[in-house]
């Protein structure tokens, strides 16, 4: 399951690539996405989320630990502090390893 997520993430991204400065108008004056679509913006969350490593020693053995009313992201091999993640953030990572738990069991 995990590759088809690759691959539909892959081929948004390629589409959007080619998509994000379509244009409409009689002499192509306006752009047809002033933002980019929802769907876009989870595929690079989900693709930022997939390929977070740690700052200082490289590892990919990243977890969550609950501060309060924030979510840290810390690395679980020399604990050092990531990032804070926003909610957005905080379910695509949960999935995420979700998924690639799913895998190797």
């Amino acid at each position: 399951m995990y590759e088809h997520t690759e691959s539909l993430v892959n081929s948004i991204l390629t589409w959007w690539k080619d998509a994000e400065f379509f244009t409409t108008g009689d002499r192509g004056e306006w752009n047809v996405f002033d933002e980019p679509p929802e769907f876009v913006t989870k595929a690079l969350e989900f693709r930022k989320a997939s390929t977070m490593k740690c700052h200082k020693c490289g590892s990919i053995n990243l977890a969550i630990v609950k501060s309060g009313p924030h979510n840290k992201l810390v690395c679980v091999d020399c604990l050092a502090f990531q990032k804070f993640l926003n909610a957005g953030e905080t379910r695509t990572f949960l999935a995420l390893q979700a998924k690639t738990k799913e895998v190797t069991s």
